[in-house]
């Protein structure tokens, strides 16, 4: 089991079972991609924000802790069976470094001129 906490420690998470990807995305946006319904967010629920429509014309929904504001996953909506955790949340340092690099790096068509892709990642221009 992974646990995670919101920068305020007010909301916190549990998540169990595999991950399926480590994603990075431009510019850099550290991210376990894992199967929707594996988190469980105590107390209560985070607040959902949904900011703006992802490359496939979906919703994409932020789900954050109602006092600091920390976004603690993602849903993107076109993909109902995905939640995008932010690993910069995870309290598990043993867990963070046996990750290795990111396995998928993505939004590579948003990289500055100075940065290159993730060596040993596949680069995706977009998510899909």
């Amino acid at each position: 089991m992974v646990k995670g906490s919101c920068m305020c420690g007010q909301t916190t998470y549990d998540y169990t079972g595999e991950y399926k990807v480590f994603t990075s995305g431009a510019d850099r946006s550290m991210n376990l991609m894992i199967p929707n319904g594996s988190v469980t967010v105590t107390p209560g629920s985070p607040v959902k924000f949904t900011s703006r429509k992802g490359d496939s014309g979906g919703d994409l929904v932020y789900h954050m802790c109602e006092k600091c504001g920390s976004i603690m996953f993602s849903e993107p909506k076109a993909s109902p069976e995905v939640l995008f955790l932010k690993i910069g949340l995870i309290d598990d340092k043993e867990f963070l470094d046996s990750l290795g690099t990111p396995k998928l790096d993505v939004y590579c068509k948003y990289l500055w001129a100075w940065e290159k892709p993730i060596e040993g990642a596949t680069a995706q221009q977009a998510l899909g």
